[in-house]
């Protein structure tokens, strides 16, 4: 019993992010708070374990598909200083949704050196619709004599491009430094480094008295920049339908120039649509996904062929090109003929949650991380 209380617990906490994606979608809140939920979802096992048991009510249930909203307390513990004598503390946690869950943070750790830039880097990327690498990418000349100056994220302009934008926000995960391999964990007396840019986003400095709560400010401002609901128009693209958005092409003297220009301005014209609705409707997630499915970029009608190459290339993005994941290949076959394919008469051992798993492409979270995009002929035998 004890074994399957701290399984379901563990399993409660890697899915949070999950389980506050569900929740939200599910009852129709603004998808901004994915970054702004100033809660946490728990099922009666892991409410245990953050110790909010008591707040939490699950009419006696024990189920660990039981899952429920909570806000986290946390006890903080100041040793002898300045004359004072030792205190403690409780207070509540700085929720600033997926960004201040263990799971998040522990995935995209951080060291002494990295200061948490990496953690600013996914931020950008998966909320910001912004790759900060991409915005470095140029020569540098490291024999340079303004290269060699002291600090030169913060000094040297070429570093100084990326890490003006980078470092602000890396600044709002402060409370959240590297300690003892548990980089999860919340140290709201933390202190910041000297060389670096101050805490902040977009221009804006973070105020002294959020230092403790980075996240809980940072959240909102991301959210209200434009940028965040094309992020989330990226990601129902490529999840629908297995392509990543265009890349604006940059060669003018390459012949499909136009036709590849042509191709990225038409599918910019629909995500911007998209996008608007999107913010127009209360940040509502399943409107960016009906309007995803009705557009053309989905539903594609024809196909252009192989010999004309300019044709194709200004209707790239078009329909889809997605490998079904065993998951939702055994929903689908289970939907359809009324049971899975299994491996006993029992009917409950999935061939393609089990033995299949990994040969269709499966992934583990850990060593496997990334989706199959393409089907090998491991998964061409399976099928």
């Amino acid at each position: 019993q004890a074994q399957t209380f701290f399984l379901q617990a563990n399993n409660a906490v890697a899915q949070e992010p999950i389980n506050l994606f569900d929740y939200i979608i599910r009852n129709n809140r603004s998808f901004s708070e994915i970054l702004t939920a100033d809660y946490t979802m728990v099922n009666p096992q892991s409410a245990h374990v953050y110790g909010v048991s008591d707040e939490v009510n699950f009419g006696g249930s024990y189920e660990a598909s039981d899952l429920r909203p909570a806000r986290i307390r946390y006890t903080w513990h100041v040793g002898p200083r300045n004359g004072m004598p030792a205190r403690t503390g409780t207070e509540d946690f700085p929720h600033a949704g997926v960004l201040t869950m263990p799971v998040f943070l522990a995935r995209y750790p951080t060291t002494e050196t990295n200061r948490n830039r990496h953690r600013a880097r996914m931020v950008q990327s998966f909320f910001l619709a912004t790759d900060i690498l991409k915005v470095g990418e140029r020569p540098l000349d490291p024999t340079a004599s303004e290269a060699l100056v002291q600090t030169p994220t913060l000094n040297y302009g070429p570093c100084v491009t990326c890490h003006r934008i980078n470092d602000p926000i890396a600044g709002a995960f402060r409370a959240f430094p590297p300690q003892n391999n548990n980089a999860w964990r919340y140290d709201p007396l933390n202190p910041w480094y000297a060389d670096i840019f101050p805490p902040g986003v977009s221009g804006e400095n973070m105020p002294a008295s959020s230092y403790s709560a980075g996240l809980k400010w940072l959240a909102p401002r991301i959210t209200s920049d434009p940028r965040f609901a094309s992020s989330v128009v990226f990601f129902v693209y490529k999840a629908l339908t297995g392509r990543e958005p265009l890349a604006h092409p940059t060669d003018m003297a390459d012949p499909l120039y136009n036709a590849r220009s042509a191709a990225w301005n038409e599918q910019d014209r629909i995500f911007r649509a998209i996008s608007r609705r999107f913010t127009a409707d209360g940040m509502n997630f399943k409107t960016i996904v009906a309007e995803m499915v009705r557009s053309p970029l989905y539903r594609a009608v024809g196909v252009v062929g192989e010999n004309a190459r300019a044709n194709m290339e200004s209707h790239a993005g078009l329909g889809t090109a997605q490998l079904i994941s065993p998951e939702v290949l055994d929903r689908r076959i289970r939907a359809i003929a009324g049971f899975g394919w299994v491996g006993d008469v029992t009917r409950n051992t999935s061939w393609l949650l089990g033995d299949f798993y990994y040969p269709y492409g499966g992934i583990n979270s850990d060593t496997i991380v990334k989706r199959a995009t393409d089907p090998s002929g491991i998964i061409v035998g399976v099928a």
